[in-house]
């Protein structure tokens, strides 16, 4: 039988995760806790798809420990409460299907459509509209916020936009 990696470390340098988690890649968050995330997919199979991780580096279910579970089923359900969501799936790949290597669950509200996409104007008013209706959201101050293009990764209030995605400088234009 094949020994399970030991994830012990809390982060991955290599992991768009783990940067997220960091702040080092931008990511429309949704909510926080002590060991979880919640934040916008940026590639949506529906309106509204947003995605829960735990916040120590753990690639597949099996490897998590049981309260970083409950914490991203938690996250999850109070999500889908605060957004009304009455149809959805919870969808979990490990390693199989898996693209980002950092366990994941997804929460698509249905119906839903494979082929579905919406523009990056269209995800930014979406996440707008989930923070509205999130008791306690995400919302860092704009003074801890972090400029993601600048080579020197300041904190920069001009430059970081929660539309900006693409990570562009915004400041030396």
């Amino acid at each position: 039988m094949k020994e399970a990696p030991n994830n012990s470390s809390r982060h991955d340098e290599n992991c768009i995760f783990c940067r997220i988690l960091q702040a080092k890649a931008p990511a429309f968050r949704l909510r926080e806790s002590n060991m979880s995330l919640a934040f916008m997919d940026s590639k949506p199979s529906a309106k509204g798809h947003f995605l829960v991780i735990p916040k120590r580096h753990v690639e597949v279910y099996h490897e998590m420990k049981i309260e970083e579970l409950n914490d991203v089923h938690q996250t999850a359900q109070k999500l889908i409460k605060s957004f009304g969501m009455e149809s959805y799936t919870l969808v979990s790949n490990n390693q199989f299907l898996q693209e980002v290597p950092h366990f994941h669950l997804h929460v698509i509200p249905g119906p839903r459509n494979r082929y579905f996409s919406i523009s990056k104007e269209e995800l930014s008013a979406t996440h707008q509209e989930m923070l509205d209706l999130i008791e306690e959201p995400y919302a860092p101050k704009r003074s801890e916020m972090t400029c993601f293009a600048c080579p020197c990764n300041t904190t920069c209030s001009k430059a970081w936009d929660p539309a900006n995605i693409d990570g562009v400088c915004l400041a030396s234009e």
